[in-house]
């Protein structure tokens, strides 16, 4: 069933979590629009590290987090459910820049990076673009198809607010380097913030306006060891304590506003923004005790991490405040935006579709999101619902981002319905009533794994459990 759009206005925006992070479904809005259009000359994908989608609407506190975007939102098409490809940086960065799954571009952590297939930046350089990246993290993505590259991780020393001046300095110097251009030079940008990611660093500019009180608490959120001990279970944390971690992270969240802010003023000052085709969105989300007390993302393949919040804001070309309530998969988001800028045609992708016509049609056809956390896990996220499908029952090993050996808890099959239960609480996977789709989603899984097996060796056969899952069914 397609799925129908919402006109945001400025007292229902604050309403989008229960609306479209939810799944509720609003009525048609006039979505009409051009069938084709001249080259964009502003082409801007701003993605962001480790932003958890729920934080863009105040969490579950009423916090006024993201004011800035939230202004943007009205200007655009809104994809509020985004499916993550992968949980961790460099594999989910490359579905992005590839249009293709972890199974086909073969990114598989942080430790390697050689994509099988072009990347965004190699295709609008050969379409005449002068491209330009910018990045605080995955700075292998700056080796192929950019004119103009910084990599602020490597320039600035990891000091205590290291993140946050690494943003600042690849924000500054990318506005800086789109001025020094001739406004009429066809342009393809891309900027990548890192201050919402572990460590989590109080932002004293807007901490107290999520939490007013002092905090007189013992958890220390920017230690790495109170931050381990949470996870292994020894170290307990209250209410109050959650409430001042998940103020932490919106006060960061809401620095973070303000440099998207900052930088699409400069795009304004340059020429660029009232035609700029212009992405926001994220590579993976965030979790922060929602499931296990665990804290970060590489394990997780829930809502926190899994769902990703899109805008995709394109004047003349797309409708504005139109919010597209279904799953897509963030495989979709590189052909959408060639489709956008019109430069140049793409046929290679192997996984995404253009959602530019579903835009102006205010419709999104489901279809299966597929994901993964790693090749012993995979999942599929289709009509409403989401299911986990582990090789192995019990724990499935994984290293968070303090450094440790840790366990994730996981089922051998999992099933979630979004739109009853936005954290999935509830495992559906042996209730009769759900034996039906819990057939149908596995069979699509594993026809999805056994056509990306993801095997290279013997040795990686017998350790790739889901392929044995599967073939077991």
């Amino acid at each position: 069933m397609p799925l129908a759009s919402n006109m945001l206005s400025a007292p229902g925006i604050g309403l989008l979590f229960a609306l479209g992070l939810c799944g509720c479904r609003p009525p048609a809005g006039d979505t009409s629009g051009p069938p084709a259009w001249e080259p964009a000359r502003t082409v801007v994908l701003l993605t962001v590290d480790s932003l958890q989608a729920h934080f863009l609407w105040g969490y579950d506190q009423g916090w006024d987090t993201a004011p800035f975007l939230r202004s943007l939102f009205e200007e655009g098409v809104l994809l509020p459910n985004v499916q993550a490809a992968r949980n961790l940086t460099g594999p989910a960065l490359t579905s992005l820049f590839t249009g293709t799954y972890p199974r086909d571009h073969k990114v598989r952590g942080g430790d390697t990076w050689d994509p099988s297939f072009p990347l965004l930046s190699e295709r609008f350089q050969e379409g005449g673009y002068r491209t330009l990246g910018f990045t605080t993290n995955l700075c292998e993505l700056l080796e192929r198809g950019f004119d103009q590259v910084e990599c602020a991780r490597s320039i600035l020393p990891e000091e205590v607010d290291f993140e946050p001046r690494r943003d600042a300095m690849a924000t500054t110097d990318l506005g800086r380097a789109i001025q020094d251009l001739d406004p009429d030079l066809p342009i393809f940008a891309w900027l990548h913030l890192n201050q919402v990611h572990f460590p989590y660093l109080v932002d004293p500019t807007w901490y107290d306006r999520f939490h007013p009180e002092p905090y007189e608490g013992s958890f220390d959120v920017e230690d790495t060891q109170d931050l381990t001990d949470v996870m292994l279970g020894s170290l307990e944390v209250s209410e109050e304590d959650l409430r001042h971690f998940h103020a932490v992270y919106a006060s960061e969240v809401r620095a973070m506003d303000e440099r998207v802010r900052g930088f699409v003023e400069t795009l304004e000052a340059a020429g660029r923004w009232d035609d700029a085709v212009f992405v926001f969105g994220a590579d993976h989300g965030e979790e922060l005790c929602e499931h296990f007390h665990y804290i970060g993302h590489g394990c997780s393949v829930y809502q926190p991490v899994s769902q990703l919040l899109y805008l995709v804001r394109a004047p003349g070309r797309l409708p504005a405040g139109i919010a597209l309530d279904g799953w897509v998969s963030q495989t979709d988001i590189a052909p959408t935006l060639v489709d956008l800028a019109s430069a140049f045609e793409w046929s290679g992708f192997q996984a995404g579709r253009s959602l530019v016509d579903e835009m102006l049609a205010g419709t999104i056809d489901d279809r299966p999101a597929f994901f993964e956390r790693g090749v012993h896990t995979a999942g599929i996220t289709w009509q409403g619902h989401r299911l986990v499908l582990s090789g192995e029952e019990g724990f499935d090993d994984c290293c968070p981002y303090s450094q440790f050996d840790a366990v994730f808890p996981s089922e051998l099959c999992e099933i979630y319905d979004l739109g009853a239960d936005c954290l999935e609480r509830t495992n559906l996977a042996e209730d009769p009533a759900h034996a039906a789709l819990r057939e149908e989603l596995t069979d699509r899984v594993c026809d999805w794994v056994e056509e990306r097996p993801w095997v290279e060796t013997e040795q990686m056969m017998e350790d790739n459990r889901i392929v044995g899952t599967c073939a077991e069914r």
